[in-house]
């Protein structure tokens, strides 16, 4: 679970921190103002080692690749010079990440990746950034080349790896490291992804046997339905009292959604679920429905969940779940995202009041 996150130069974002993290939090803000992105970061960070990563959260926006414009999408303004940089805290067990990515080209050199310090807060003082000499330019990129290190316990040893991502005549060639693997598990649903894995996650559900409690939250959305399951076309159906079964699709986007989010957290054990617009779709009395799940079924899987919002309703909604269980208040965080004049990106948050 992550306790902190800090994030420099990725995508809109000069540089900020998100601090006290909890099982259950909400990120919301105006358009453009950097929610997603703090998503993005944390995915990365969490598949730290894999490079692929990178493409999967442009085609999350639906931008294909195109070329060496592709790889400078995720640099602020562009500006290849400077490095992404992502950091986090995490519990159970403690440890510290760092992700530093920077682009590579033909000329590249062969990578020497060593411990980062802990992002900086630029001066508040400081109000323009100074540029980068024009000598520092690189030459067109090709791929990025990523950098992560970690420490595991208060003085753990620090253990670094390098992983990288190049563009070839024939698709990519990937580099990563045989001696890591990722313990951590992270999930990031938006519209685009949303149904793409569903009927996967509920085959699990139905493996496990742990159907009926998706079927007793829906139905406080659709009285009618009386049972779900797995087509043969990978489908999942709903029982509403007709002849025959129906694909879930017909009920309405908001059912599709739930059960979309909540077979996500379940399907995620251990894991991190990063959740885009969550109360897309849904009128306010399914959003109260939506967040009781959430919290019960993050619980039962050791989930932590973090996702935006632009909407006042929302807000008010995961307010008024939290009021009704001081566990809940101490379980969930909510933060106000805005950018600041000196192009950094606030982040306000804290416990229900």
């Amino acid at each position: 679970m992550y306790l902190t996150v800090a994030i420099e130069n990725l995508r809109g974002v000069r540089h900020l921190e998100v601090d006290d993290l909890r099982r259950v939090n909400l990120f919301a803000g105006r358009n453009n103002c950097g929610k997603t992105t703090i998503l993005e970061g944390i995915f990365l960070l969490t598949g730290p080692t894999n490079p692929q990563l990178f493409m999967k959260i442009n085609g999350f926006r639906n931008v294909g690749f195109a070329g060496e414009d592709s790889w400078r999408l995720f640099f602020r303004d562009l500006d290849t010079r400077r490095e992404i940089r992502v950091a986090g805290e995490l519990k159970d067990p403690l440890e510290k990440r760092l992700l530093a990515v920077e682009v590579c080209t033909h000329a590249s050199a062969p990578f020497a990746p060593t411990w980062q310090p802990p992002l900086a807060q630029p001066s508040p003082d400081d109000a323009t950034e100074a540029p980068l000499p024009e000598s520092e330019a690189v030459s067109a990129p090709n791929g990025l080349s990523l950098k992560f290190a970690f420490s595991k316990g208060k003085r753990g040893e620090t253990i670094r790896f390098a992983s990288r991502i190049t563009s070839r005549q024939q698709g990519f060639e990937i580099n990563m490291p045989k001696d890591y693997t990722e313990e951590r598990r992270g999930v990031f649903v938006n519209a685009t992804t949303l149904l793409g894995e569903i009927g996967r996650r509920f085959h699990n559900a139905q493996v496990k046997k742990r159907v009926a409690p998706f079927v007793t939250v829906l139905r406080q959305v659709e009285p009618a339905l009386a049972d779900l399951s797995l087509g043969a076309d990978g489908q999942v159906y709903c029982d509403v009292g007709l002849p025959h079964l129906a694909p879930l699709n017909v009920m309405g986007d908001g059912i599709v959604r739930l059960l979309s989010f909540l077979l996500s957290i379940a399907d995620t054990e251990n894991g991190v679920v990063l959740i885009d617009d969550i109360d897309n779709g849904f009128h306010a009395d399914a959003q109260k429905i939506l967040w009781r799940a959430v919290f019960e079924i993050s619980r039962e899987f050791n989930v932590q969940v973090i996702a935006t919002t632009q909407s006042r309703g929302c807000v008010q909604s995961l307010r008024a779940c939290s009021a009704d269980s001081a566990a809940e208040v101490d379980e969930s965080r909510l933060f106000l995202v805005e950018r600041t004049e000196n192009g950094c990106h606030s982040v306000r948050g804290g416990a229900w009041s």
